[in-house]
């Protein structure tokens, strides 16, 4: 009896064994691919919040939609000023820079001349792109679209008045995990990223653009 015991505890101690490896092993390589497909929107949601600030510089309220972002960046100009010529370093040392500045162009030591510039190229210029995470290429026409999926990140704007009655625009840019991190096994773990929380830069109920995400 003793042996035929034995003989049926063996298998199932190593299946239980198995099971024990096997289950933080799969939460692992889940969080794996999570912070992949994260990073990856977060990306996308940076580089949004950096189309946004320009738009607003332009026209003193944010994109509402997809469109007439996108539209901006793709079809839009924005003029710029070049400075064209150098400060002596007499007057930066005899007046500091500000100051310098105004009294160079007078003295036509400098001149200031307007150029009107694609909108893409002055959204993600050189000093952007050298910041931005570069694994994943920008991609303008398709800057709306949530990697794996067919959906777009959801764009709400709204005007506060935090500053003593001051209007404010705000914005917020986002996408629920369980459309972010569709295809992945996420409902299995969502103490890790419950699915109906957001991914998003900005608020509707406070000035900021800050991302939500953690940094790690």
């Amino acid at each position: 009896m003793k042996k035929i015991v034995q003989i049926i505890l063996v298998p199932v101690i190593l299946v239980l064994g198995y099971l024990i490896y096997q289950i933080p092993a799969k939460e692992m390589e889940f969080k794996e691919k999570a912070k992949i497909r994260i990073d990856r929107n977060i990306q996308k949601l940076e580089d949004i919040k950096q189309a946004q600030i320009h738009f607003k510089q332009k026209y003193n309220r944010y994109a509402e939609n997809a469109d007439i972002l996108l539209n901006f960046l793709l079809n839009e100009s924005i003029i710029i000023t070049k400075t064209v010529g150098e400060i002596p370093d007499s007057l930066m040392s005899e007046y500091g820079f500000a100051k310098a500045d105004s009294i160079a162009e007078i003295r036509k030591y400098i001149s200031r001349i307007p150029d009107t510039i694609s909108a893409n190229l002055v959204v993600f210029d050189s000093a952007y792109l050298s910041e931005r995470n570069n694994l994943y290429p920008l991609d303008i026409a398709n800057l709306f679209q949530i990697p794996e999926t067919k959906k777009q990140y959801n764009i709400a704007t709204d005007e506060l008045a935090p500053y003593g009655g001051q209007i404010v625009q705000v914005l917020e840019v986002s996408s629920n995990y369980k459309t972010i991190l569709k295809g992945l096994d996420y409902k299995n773990y969502p103490h890790l990223y419950p699915p109906d929380d957001l991914l998003k830069i900005g608020s509707l109920t406070e000035v900021s653009l800050n991302g939500n995400w953690k940094i790690e």
